[in-house]
């Protein structure tokens, strides 16, 4: 009998997010102060930037 393993690689979202938390942090704490949550500047820049990808 044959068996076949096959590795699942698991992300690591922790250690992606702190490569780039102080940049996520002061987006996220810019739309916050800023109460742009819904249409606001970070968003229409983000929705631009997924047009054009």
């Amino acid at each position: 009998m044959t068996t076949v393993t096959n590795k699942i690689l698991m992300v690591d979202l922790k250690g992606q997010y702190l490569k780039i938390k102080k940049e996520v942090d002061a987006a996220i704490a810019e739309v916050i102060d800023n109460t742009a949550f819904i249409n606001g500047p970070a968003v229409k820049e983000f929705q631009a930037d997924m047009e054009n990808t």
